[in-house]
């Protein structure tokens, strides 16, 4: 004879009979990797390319906007540094040894080759991103700005001059960005284009480090 057993025992929480009822159509292995992904969330995104753990320069040009082509590639060089260290993708060049080399050598470095740049700093890859594309420009009536940026990008090896990734485009790995921002969102240009290369700059840091989608995470473009 087997013990009764109290009562409270067969009540569910109300957020598990909601998952037991989507299980029940299921039955074996599906219903057991739905229950994984509603636990577990979805599954990790693997990097398109691990770099080696070597010193690392981190260059972003912007060949479109002379005028303003350091104040830009700057901010995405910036947002790009935060993320690359804060996932230990690989140590960085500080960047104060980029700019020491600018100042240093104004003239010859407009005429350095990406790898020259590299070595004069002391990387042995370099992360190169040309910035194509950065506009913001207001939609139509006035009360909202859109942005968009397009970037391709490169890993480098600075000793040889070769491509680590990717090697089957030679162009680069285009990475694309865009917003649109009401007035609740701000109506700013600084502000637009900021989240722009925040966003711009996420998406490059995940091509080189393993990462997992949240749902629940706040998106950077809102």
């Amino acid at each position: 004879m087997f013990p009764r057993l109290p009562r409270a025992a067969f009540i569910l929480h109300p957020s598990s009979f909601i998952l037991l009822l989507t299980l029940l159509p299921l039955s074996g292995c599906a219903a057991a990797g739905v229950l994984a992904y509603k636990v577990a969330g979805p599954p990790p995104v693997e990097a398109k390319f691990t770099p080696r753990q070597a010193a690392m320069l981190v260059l972003v040009e912007n060949f479109r906007n002379a005028s303003s082509a350091q104040a830009h590639s700057e901010l995405l060089a910036a947002y790009l540094a935060e993320e690359l260290t804060a996932n230990k993708v690989a140590p960085l060049v500080p960047p104060e040894k980029l700019r020491e080399l600018q100042d240093a050598r104004p003239g010859d470095y407009s005429r350095m080759s990406i790898t020259a740049v590299g070595r004069a700093v002391g990387a042995e890859q370099i992360l190169y991103v040309q910035l194509q594309r950065s506009d913001v420009i207001p939609l139509q009536g006035g009360d909202a700005l859109q942005g968009q940026a397009h970037a391709v990008v490169k890993l480098i090896d600075a000793a040889t001059g070769d491509t680590l990734w990717p090697t089957d485009v030679s162009d680069g790995h285009a990475v694309s960005a865009g917003t649109s921002l009401g007035t609740q969102g701000g109506t700013d240009p600084m502000d637009v284009r900021q989240r722009m290369y925040r966003s711009l700059a996420v998406q490059i840091d995940r091509l080189f480090h393993k990462w997992k989608p949240d749902d629940m995470a706040p998106d950077p473009m809102r």
